[in-house]
């Protein structure tokens, strides 16, 4: 039984190889810095990863939603905080603000995982001794996740990715984060020197493995919308449905 409330709040300083070319963190790289204050969170409260895997079973994503009203700066010491905000026989809900180096709120997530039976590859019921766990209650829980995220009925915008050795995670399949990485990158040719990522909501529906090649398809649905879709290529199957929004930057361009 948990009695004290773990530590959740979390430091991190942003690297200059985190950093995109308008020395802003990168999306790969924000989603990377959040996992990492939530896998020590978790940890905090027992739940760890090599807690679970030494039982057979792993946590995964299934669902997160992002908001980002700006960007930390390179060298910027940001703050996470991260919490569960409730569970239930199979998911956990938690929730992230995002913090810039002058303790502002420049962002917030809330999420859905699962845990993962290793062998089996599906979904199974969350431990005892996780479920037993007494979360702190919260204050200001973020806006549950509702609703269903359709895929894009036609294609604007396509890309091919290949996997790679090192997009695998622990969990012995592609990383969500590479997942990001694709879906950031799947928009029309010179959209990412003139907007930034404002909101992105992602359903995880399946898993993909070394060497696999994946393709991203893209529908604009208005100036600043895109429903988004990855795909197996060999056997099409569905492993991401997202609704992305973005919003104009000024374009960052070297002196002629």
């Amino acid at each position: 039984m948990q009695n004290a409330v773990p530590e959740n709040k979390f430091l991190f300083t942003i690297k200059s190889f985190e950093a995109n070319k308008r020395q802003t963190i990168s999306i790969p790289a924000l989603v990377s810095l959040m996992q990492e204050a939530a896998m020590q969170n978790a940890a905090n409260f027992g739940a760890s990863v090599a807690n679970l895997q030494a039982i057979g079973v792993s946590w995964v994503l299934n669902r997160f939603r992002l908001n980002m009203m700006e960007y930390p700066k390179v060298e910027e010491e940001i703050m996470i905080m991260t919490y569960p905000v409730r569970m239930d026989k199979f998911f956990v809900i938690r929730d992230y603000l995002i913090y810039n180096g002058e303790r502002r709120l420049v962002g917030s997530a809330t999420s859905n995982w699962f845990v993962l039976d290793m062998v089996k590859r599906s979904m199974a019921q969350i431990p005892d001794f996780i479920r037993e766990i007494q979360l702190p209650p919260i204050e200001e829980p973020q806006t549950p996740l509702e609703g269903k995220i359709r895929a894009p009925q036609e294609c604007d915008v396509s890309h091919e990715f290949k996997a790679h050795w090192h997009d695998l995670d622990f969990n012995l399949h592609v990383s969500n984060i590479s997942y990001f990485r694709w879906l950031a990158e799947s928009v029309p040719d010179g959209y990412l020197d003139t907007h930034e990522l404002a909101e992105l909501d992602v359903t995880f529906k399946g898993e993909c493995h070394n060497n696999d090649i994946i393709i991203a398809e893209s529908q604009r649905f208005d100036e600043t919308g895109f429903a988004q879709r990855l795909f197996r290529e060999e056997d099409k199957k569905d492993l991401v449905w997202a609704r992305s929004k973005w919003r104009p930057v000024p374009a960052v361009n070297f002196p002629e």
